[in-house]
């Protein structure tokens, strides 16, 4: 089973809120799907691909996908797409990726940016003390690189999900990550 979850801290601990939520999940088995509040999908069976995709490759340690903004490089499927405002264009984008890219997936070697993150109760289990410590001082920023170093320190995959592509708000009105320095 894949739980969707979009977490929100009242006091600004993004950790505390993923493991209130993991703890929701008794089966060791099951997914969670974590969602940024400013992310929408594009398709309305964006469960049944993220499900496909952890039944092809279970032994990931996250999954993650495409976006128009990204703070990681890996994770945009076009750079212009930062400044692109259309929401039809996007959908263009999503319909091709979904047309062609079915099951496809690339292991990613890096940190990356939590608009998605697709992890198992088990793996949460194995790395939840290594990212405690590694965000002790943080609140909202982090967190998501902190999950990703852990998955990659105990040796698991991190996994983009190569036919999904999500539509990210992050910081529109600010100006495109590019500019300050995405990996």
């Amino acid at each position: 089973m894949i739980w969707f979850f979009t977490p929100y801290s009242f006091n600004g601990k993004l950790f505390d809120a993923y493991d209130q939520y993991m703890k929701l999940i008794v089966n060791t088995k099951d997914w969670a799907a974590f969602t940024d509040g400013d992310t929408l999908f594009f398709h309305p069976d964006f469960g049944d691909v993220i499900r496909k995709y952890t039944q092809t490759y279970p032994d990931t340690g996250i999954f993650v996908c495409f976006a128009n903004r990204s703070g990681t490089r890996k994770q945009l499927y076009d750079e212009k797409l930062c400044e692109i405002d259309s929401i039809k264009y996007n959908f263009l984008i999503a319909d091709h990726l979904r047309k062609n890219n079915q099951g496809k997936s690339t292991s990613i070697d890096c940190l990356v940016s939590g608009f998605l993150m697709v992890i198992q109760r088990k793996t949460w289990e194995i790395i939840r003390e290594d990212v405690r410590s590694r965000v002790k001082n943080c609140f909202l920023l982090g967190v998501d690189y902190a999950i990703a170093a852990s998955v990659l320190k105990h040796g698991m995959s991190v996994r983009r999900m190569d036919s999904l592509i999500m539509l990210h708000y992050y910081r529109f009105v600010e100006g495109c990550p590019k500019s300050r320095g995405i990996k």
